[in-house]
């Protein structure tokens, strides 16, 4: 039996280090004040002094046989087994103050007086007289920290002593009010006639299996690079708790050391220094002030009534442990099985999304394609109308000069003749130097070809008018004879008008003009 109510002291140690401690180191950032090593150092002595404090006043025992003492071990373990197995916000030391209370009623028949004294001061005037001292530190701290003008640093600075004190100062408090609960819990045990040094052994046992979660909890987060103004919570926790551990039992004779949650004592300071977050604060603190203590209370109960008969003890013992771990498990696979869900519901929803906008892309894409083969459609149309009209009237331009070529072959005056055949010649050099169609084509070019005159224009803006036409023809893939013919000028004129644009645009010898042209 001692065995396993050395184990089951283990347990209650590592929650202790897990949900009191680390817990209150958790939102003050430690992981951006020191590293581990130095937070390793400063915990271990911390809590060397506080173990050493433990052992000066000479504290009353609240329980006072091996057997009930068991009893409360155990019924303290199912209780956080059975809480955990909610996912319920708990805390230790109210669970301890259940079972005590089952103990006491059990014992006596009625809770005595002093017991419920102890339970109030411990749940109710505790953390209520911390959430004053954290308003009353906070304020402390903004007005003569963050709203004193000081430099930026020098405030950091400030802020990282008040940290480095409060984990050294709250580890010291917080072990020494913890030593006690441990203590009162194996003052039975060794009142039967085991050695001294096994007190001192296993308090060093306890020591290593507190320090692990701490460290694990404090420094399993990311660090942020900012120190949070909870210190505030950390120095009204030490104080409180150095209050009810040794100034009220100096000041009340008849009352020992109370035992206090720094669990709970966090979670009303926490709604002091917070916004946002009074609703689940509330409910973390009826939870551990009022429905462990409860539970722990049935547990019990239940556990003595069963404790004289040794095997249905251990039957319910291990049936319950063993339907909290099932039940555990199952709400974790359900909780997988959630987040798997989730996860493929956000990727397919995901996938929905890429391919709503991928079609969209599509549709986008067809559409430009559509639009832009029925803008050529109506280029080509309008450039055939205008070359048929244009076609029809050299045709009568044609006809009326032979009509004209008749009349003068019936003319036998020679100077008529001459004057005749003069005009025909300048009228034609005339029709064939440009048409006017010519332009209605330079323009339609340019709308198909998404304002290419624009585009040259910014890249070179001193091009004349015939050196932008022949741009757009050389665009259109027109050779230089094709443009002496159409602009009817000489081949070499129009080799000429190319080099001069080739200059103006600045182009490098290995560069081709039509490609850059083409690419603009």
């Amino acid at each position: 039996m001692l065995t396993v109510a050395v184990i089951l002291i283990l347990g209650i140690g590592f929650c202790l280090g897990w949900k009191e401690i680390a817990y209150s180191y958790s939102d003050i950032h430690v992981a951006d004040i020191m590293s581990v090593w130095p937070f390793l150092i400063c915990l271990i002595i911390s809590m060397t002094v506080g173990t050493g404090l433990m052992m000066i006043p000479d504290s009353s025992n609240y329980l006072t046989s091996p057997d009930k003492t068991f009893i409360v071990l155990v019924s303290m373990m199912l209780t956080i087994v059975i809480l955990y197995t909610m996912s319920c916000h708990f805390s230790t030391v109210t669970i301890f103050w259940g079972a005590l209370l089952a103990i006491t009623y059990i014992n006596n028949g009625s809770v005595g007086l002093i017991t419920w004294i102890l339970m109030a001061m411990s749940i109710l005037i505790a953390p209520a007289l911390s959430m004053a001292c954290s308003l009353l530190f906070h304020k402390l701290i903004q007005k003569h920290i963050v709203q004193k003008n000081i430099h930026l640093l020098m405030k950091q600075l400030h802020i990282k002593w008040l940290a480095y004190i409060g984990v050294f100062v709250c580890g010291i408090v917080l072990t020494y009010n913890y030593a006690l609960l441990v203590d009162m819990l194996l003052a039975p045990i060794y009142s039967s006639g085991y050695p001294t040094w096994t007190h001192w052994a296993f308090v060093g046992m306890m020591s290593l299996v507190c320090i692990c979660p701490i460290i694990v909890q404090v420094y399993q987060y990311p660090r942020n690079g900012l120190i949070s103004n909870h210190l505030a919570s950390l120095y009204a926790q030490a104080f409180v708790t150095l209050v009810m551990n040794i100034l009220v039992p100096i000041a009340i004779r008849p009352i020992p050391p109370v035992i206090v949650s720094a669990n709970l004592l966090k979670e009303g300071n926490i709604i002091i220094l917070e916004r946002g977050k009074e609703m689940k604060r509330v409910v973390n603190m009826i939870t551990i002030s009022v429905f462990s203590p409860v539970l722990s209370f049935l547990v019990c109960i239940c556990i003595d009534w069963f404790y004289p008969k040794p095997y249905i003890f251990w039957i319910i013992i291990l049936f319950t442990i063993l339907v909290c771990i099932l039940t555990r498990l199952s709400y974790m696979q359900y909780k997988k099985g959630k987040n798997v869900r989730r996860m493929l519901s956000d990727e397919l929803k995901h996938r929905d999304e890429v391919n709503d906008k991928l079609n969209r892309l599509d549709v986008m894409a067809l559409t430009s394609q559509f639009d832009s083969i029925s803008r050529e459609i109506d280029f080509k149309h309008k450039e055939l109308i205008d070359l048929s009209l244009y076609v029809q009237q050299q045709r009568d331009y044609i006809t009326a000069v032979g009509e004209r070529l008749k009349q003068l072959a019936k003319n036998d005056s020679l100077e008529s003749v001459q004057e005749v055949l003069t005009s025909l010649n300048t009228e034609l050099k005339e029709t064939l130097r440009y048409p006017p169609e010519m332009e209605k084509i330079y323009q339609q070019v340019e709308k198909m070809h998404h304002d290419f005159v624009c585009r040259l224009q910014m890249r070179c803006q001193n091009l004349t008018n015939r050196e932008t036409k022949l741009a757009i023809l050389l665009r259109l893939g027109f050779s230089s004879k094709e443009i002496a013919n159409v602009l009817n000028l000489e081949t070499k004129s129009v080799e000429i008008n190319r080099y001069r644009l080739r200059k103006k645009l600045r182009l490098d010898r290995s560069e081709n003009l039509v490609n850059y042209l083409q690419m603009l």
